[in-house]
């Protein structure tokens, strides 16, 4: 009876061997050509659309289904303001007449300059209101760039193209109007980009 236990045994083992090559296909992880397939946007975010920012040409473009509905020149970080690219996210809010919140570096630097005190609260309207108009609010998915930067109003004709700010975007205030129009209630995505253009003229490659 011992003898024929061990039989047995050993037809279970060579069976579970036998069919141990095709379990593991069965399991296997999806091959490159599988897995690299692409993500098909959703209706919602195809008519969202995307907000695009060159840094090397300092323009802001939006696009809707592959058309342009909007392009503009912005104001760009300084230097060390910089962060690094590209930068992805989506849009949570466009805000006209919204308040601002001015660091505790810039009251500082403001009673340095004006010797008058900056308050923690600036509403919108109040000439003193760094966001102009209103400002986009987005959510960002890179940790290295701060969730307090804007795309927002304010900027003057003649610094579009420099690089003049502390991480924001600046626009001219008709220019934020025309996106918030045109944005609505949509939460389009979001990216910051340098592309590869060499030689063309512009202020915002010096």
């Amino acid at each position: 009876m011992s003898c024929l236990r061990l039989v047995i045994a050993a037809c279970a083992t060579a069976a579970i061997v036998l069919a141990t090559p095709h379990t593991a296909a069965a399991h296997a992880a999806p091959s490159k050509a599988q897995s690299a397939a692409p993500v098909v946007p959703s209706p919602a975010q195809e008519e969202a659309g995307v907000i695009k920012v060159d840094f090397r040409t300092a323009t802001l473009t939006y696009v809707v289904r592959g058309e342009v509905q909007l392009k503009a020149r912005v104001v760009l970080p300084r230097p060390r303001a910089q962060y690094p690219l590209p930068v992805t996210g989506k849009v949570t809010r466009v805000w006209i007449g919204a308040p601002w919140y001015p660091t505790e570096n810039i009251r500082r630097s403001y009673k340095r300059r004006t010797g008058k005190e900056l308050p923690r609260v600036i509403p919108g309207g109040d000439p003193r209101n760094a966001m102009g108009a209103g400002k986009v609010m987005m959510r960002f998915d890179q940790r290295t760039i701060s969730p307090s930067v804007r795309i927002h109003g304010n900027a003057r004709e003649e610094d579009l193209g420099r690089r003049l700010s502390a991480g924001c975007l600046r626009l001219t205030d008709e220019a934020l109007l025309s996106l918030a129009a045109l944005v609505g209630e949509r939460t389009p995505a979001i990216l910051f980009f340098r592309s590869e253009e060499k030689n063309v003229a512009g202020t915002a490659q010096q």
